[in-house]
């Protein structure tokens, strides 16, 4: 038995390894690859191959992730982004946001969540309202207070850790109310026996 080790690698980023055609076929334990795509989510996968029999063994878990930004960082441990996002008026004009956060999505643990609400689209460049990661909860929530009555303000969550932002552009909309209901007048009342 000679084996060998096959490298095969991901063609589309964040997307399925392509097992057809090896990367590379080498007889030592590590590989260094050419210069890498960016920004890319790089998935390989490597395989004991027997040049003998020909035969090659079917794992698929002896991978490893890179993922590069546009200048070549590595932030594979960025977290995941958050999902289920909503967000609704409470009093004195603020809004409640609330989001899912499945760590189970990969990528590293956040430090916290920065919650944007903004008239018109997102600049992620301005200040956040930052809000805590429970790494026991699922669903997290933020109070944004003192926003402008009756404005429709576009709202975005990233989670972050030291890694980086989530790439995450997903918003929804809601409209503050700092007013609150109407005063009830024309009270009347009957006697009941």
């Amino acid at each position: 038995m000679a084996i060998q080790y096959r490298v095969y690698k991901n063609l589309l980023s964040g997307g399925p390894i392509d097992l057809t055609t090896p990367l590379a076929t080498m007889a030592g334990l590590t590989y260094e690859t050419a210069a890498l795509a960016r920004p890319f989510d790089h998935w390989f996968l490597v395989r004991a191959f027997d040049t003998v029999t020909g035969f090659e063994d079917l794992n698929t878990d002896a991978r490893a992730r890179l993922v590069l930004d546009a200048a070549g960082a590595n932030i594979t441990n960025r977290p995941s982004p958050p999902s289920s996002l909503s967000a609704r008026p409470v009093a004195a004009g603020g809004l409640d946001v609330t989001w899912a956060y499945l760590p189970t999505a990969g990528g590293g643990t956040p430090t916290g969540f920065k919650v944007w609400a903004q008239v018109g689209a997102i600049n992620y460049a301005l200040t956040p309202t930052l809000a805590s990661y429970d790494p026991d909860a699922v669903m997290h929530l933020a109070t944004v207070p003192s926003l402008t009555h009756g404005a429709t303000y576009t709202v975005a969550v990233r989670a972050y850790n030291a890694t980086a932002d989530d790439g995450n552009t997903l918003t929804t909309t809601a409209i503050p109310d700092a007013v609150g209901p109407l005063a009830v007048d024309d009270l009347d009342g009957q006697p009941t026996f």
